[in-house]
């Protein structure tokens, strides 16, 4: 039967992400008429060369200066190419990989290094969901991403790069490799996806006083240490245990427990469910319950039972998610990169640090408000892919065991308003608000004591409309945070954070032979704040040769697309507008009550625009390190191999330093003040041209 909910449609095809899905479930998710359509090897463009997919982001500190995907956007400086050692992680194709990832062995470099990246290179070509991947030293996560989707031969391809430096303590030692990237190939679906992904270890002269804060000394597991049966630790929940036994050392002076968590199969779309009480909406129209438990999730992080933190994640949407003609070449924002959520612990050190083990295991929570008078959270559905760690760093001195901290949590701060219009029809609104503060006594057994406190704030609005008895969604979301540790009266680890995300999606009444028509329209942004304290890089370790004063960076992207899709007896056939503009700026260290601190100089930007899987314009601009100014980002390919599609991805000399990479083509029109705002209610064809009009204008002047 073919499901009449849009969003329920996209759930159900897009249960294939988690390599923990089976095979079966994905032959019984492949039934409906959205899944065959966005997934239709008939759709895409036909290239003669591969196309180069990427992911808009920032650059990283090389061996040979500063780059981002496959390109060198800022030579070495005066010391010239640095040396370097290389190793090949991972080199492997996947076909029927469910439960069998790539493992391989790491021994640590002969070379000197206190740098270290990753650089990824995947290919593929046929017919393919798009999967969710990570990359493991022995049972620690290091890297999560996903799939781009491929079109037929010539196929894809894809290079990224990630700065890998933050886990410098496991590349010191011996480690199991493992790369688990659950795909399934048949008569169908018959994209393999080929993996190659190299370490490079160097020298760079790091000046860690300068940074703030060194790379951990330990790094502590938080899975289900699967390494040694060759399989990937993941958590998935709800359905297997999240319970993981840790012993911290004696001496210890601070640690940051990270998780990363990913919504998948029925909780792949969880910012566009509906309230629980609006889940049976439309019972006359034969279709499905809607995705409900609430717009939002909460990740829970508990120490031995009790709440030690929480985290809001980003609502990734993946390179199937919604209309595949959004994302290609260019994809959604984190779909290669997936961010972690942090936590300071000190405040937990002194109860952790007793010698004894300590359970840490997480949960995903959303909102059961059946009873409007009474909500209540409620564990969410299948489910989400789970893992974490801990950073910890340490002290000169053993520390005095003590009891656990004080730990105050609010309620949730539910409000759920649902308004049926008539039997197709329903208008809704919610909003949600959070508060956690966790404080506890740090002392060494010399009596030298301090206070540690971890505090977090969240809150989210999301509205929404559904006609035509859900054919037709629309969805305004905007979820905020901030996270600030204080050792003593000292700030230390903070960040800030703003996701907003916008889409209308429509599933239309087909036309003539057609069996399938949809549009989508979607906007997304990130805004991220982050001081040095972070674990991870930030982006502003490529830089501190001009901003050594700086307290954190600033990262801000914007998405906005347009795509049109149908499927009919010739196949299935679309067409799709996306626009991304993406900033790093250096934080200037905080005064008064602004403890995170405020945007200063703008390091790095770039702006793209991406029609019917053509770059139209791609602008990059980069801080100078001895002008200190924004100047044209200037490169050339850091491998030996220069295609030609590269070349029209960065049309300027690509050997040597010099040109300009600023590639456009059509018109140009005078600068806009501002992109245009939020989706609105129902945007037609005309008002949407309009609105990409604008974006476009400020791109080409930005």
């Amino acid at each position: 039967m073919k499901s009449r909910l849009c969003f329920y449609l996209l759930w159900l095809a897009h249960g294939v992400h988690s390599s923990k899905i089976s095979p079966e479930h994905t032959q019984k998710s492949v039934g409906t008429a959205l899944t065959h359509a966005a997934r239709n090897p008939q759709w895409p463009v036909q290239h003669n060369e591969t196309l180069e997919c990427f992911q808009v982001t920032h650059p990283i500190e090389t061996h040979l200066g500063l780059a981002v995907g496959d390109q060198v956007v800022r030579g070495p400086g005066e010391g010239g190419i640095r040396p370097s050692c290389t190793q090949q992680l991972v080199r492997h194709t996947f076909g029927n990989s469910y439960g069998q990832p790539f493992v391989g062995k790491f021994m640590p470099p002969a070379c000197d290094f206190d740098k270290a990246f990753i650089n990824v290179t995947i290919t593929s070509q046929g017919h393919q969901f798009d999967r969710l991947a990570t990359l493991w030293l022995g049972d620690i996560e290091v890297w999560r991403t996903s799939t781009a989707e491929p079109t037929p031969q010539p196929g894809i391809a894809w290079h990224f790069l990630k700065d890998m430096t933050p886990y410098d303590a496991l590349w010191r030692e011996p480690q199991t490799v493992i790369f688990d990237l659950g795909n399934l190939v048949n008569d169908l679906y018959t994209g393999l996806y080929d993996v190659t992904i190299d370490v490079t270890f160097f020298e760079a002269g790091v000046d860690h006083v300068q940074r703030r804060h060194r790379p951990a000394d330990y790094i502590l597991p938080l899975s289900a240490k699967r390494s040694k049966q060759g399989q990937a630790s993941t958590f998935v929940f709800p359905g297997t245990s999240t319970a993981a036994v840790v012993k911290l050392p004696p001496k210890i002076g601070g640690a940051i427990l990270t998780v990363a968590a990913t919504g998948q199969a029925g909780e792949e779309f969880w910012w566009s469910n509906v309230p629980e009480r609006a889940a049976d909406s439309f019972p006359s129209s034969n279709a499905a319950r809607l995705p409900a438990m609430g717009s939002m999730r909460e990740v829970r992080i508990y120490i031995d039972g009790q709440v030690a933190g929480l985290a809001w994640p980003f609502p990734v949407v993946f390179t199937g998610g919604i209309a595949p003609p959004l994302h290609r070449p260019m994809v959604g924002l984190q779909a290669f990169d997936m961010k972690e959520y942090e936590m300071d612990i000190t405040p937990w050190l002194g109860y952790l640090s007793d010698g004894g083990e300590h359970t840490i295991s997480f949960e995903v929570f959303g909102v059961n408000d059946s009873h409007k008078a009474n909500p209540v959270f409620a564990h969410v559905g299948s489910n989400w892919v789970l893992s974490g760690k801990i950073f910890a760093w340490l002290g000169n001195t053993e520390l005095k065991p003590t009891q656990a901290p004080k730990v105050e949590i609010s309620e949730i701060d539910w409000i759920s308003e649902v308004d049926v219009l008539d039997s197709t029809a329903i208008d809704y609104r919610q909003s949600a608000g959070r508060q956690i503060n966790v404080e506890g006594v740090v002392a060494s057994i010399h009596d030298e004591a301090h206070t540690a406190n971890w505090t977090q704030t969240f809150s989210m609005v999301n509205n929404g409309k559904m006609r035509n008895s859900a054919y037709w969604h629309h969805v305004n979301a905007h979820y905020t945070g901030t996270s600030v540790a204080y050792h003593g009266s000292t700030p230390r680890l903070a960040s800030r954070f703003a996701y907003p995300i916008s889409t209308t999606y429509e599933y239309k009444a087909p036309q003539g032979p057609n069996t399938l028509e949809l549009e989508a329209y979607l906007e997304q942004g990130m805004d991220l704040r982050v001081t040095m304290d972070s674990p991870f890089a930030t982006g502003m370790e490529a830089f501190l040769d001009k901003r050594r004063s700086s307290s954190g960076a600033a990262l801000s992207a914007t998405q906005i697309g347009h795509a049109l899709f149908t499927q009919g007896p010739d196949g299935s056939h679309g067409s799709g507008s996306t626009s991304q503009r993406y900033q790093l700026s250096a934080i200037d260290q905080p005064t008064g009550d602004d403890i995170i601190g405020r945007p200063a100089a703008t390091l790095y930007r770039r702006a793209v625009s991406v029609v019917n899987e053509t770059i139209t314009h791609d602008r990059q601009r980069i801080a100078d390190s001895k002008r200190k100014v924004l100047t044209p980002a200037r490169g050339h390919l850091h491998s030996t191999t220069v295609t030609k599609h590269s070349a029209e991805f960065a049309p300027f000399p690509l050997m040597r330093f010099g040109g300009t990479n600023v590639f456009h083509r059509g018109n140009g029109d005078a600068p806009a003040s501002r992109i245009a705002g939020g989706l609105i209610d129902q945007p037609s064809e005309s008002k949407w041209k309009a609105l990409l009009h604008h974006a476009n204008r400020l791109l080409w002047n930005w």
